[in-house]
């Protein structure tokens, strides 16, 4: 799930950076609970993986660690769809890594508030 609207760019993709957001996961994880499971949340960051025209429609930047795009001339063809959108990849400073961690912070807040058991950082993939 993503812990700030930025890390987008999926859509029907569970997000958790708003009070609204708890309220709908907080009936999830009751109903998760009421099984006598645990609910961990998974946070990731879509990056240069993330689908630039969602990005565009949510108005949020395409961003990542680097300016290495995927390529491969299938549905991660980044480069291709960068350049037909005009949307060109952005590498991020450590300042703004800084301000992004914040918001991790902040979901994951979010996310004990609407009642998980754990949260997770997905930092595999090369996003």
């Amino acid at each position: 799930m993503f812990p700030y609207a930025g890390a987008g760019g999926y859509i029907f993709a569970l997000g958790i950076y708003n009070n609204n957001k708890v309220k709908s996961l907080k009936k999830v994880i009751d109903a998760v609970h009421a099984h006598g499971e645990y609910f961990f949340a998974q946070f990731w960051n879509n990056g240069r993986t993330a689908d630039l025209e969602v990005l565009q429609k949510e108005g949020h930047k395409y961003v990542s660690l680097s300016v290495n795009y995927i390529d491969g001339g299938n549905m991660f063809d980044t480069k291709k769809k960068a350049h037909a959108t005009g949307d060109l990849l952005h590498f991020l400073t450590l300042g703004k890594i800084g301000h992004i961690k914040k918001y991790y912070i902040t979901g994951a807040k979010y996310a004990f508030k609407a009642g998980a058991d754990c949260v997770e950082v997905h930092a595999a993939g090369g996003y």
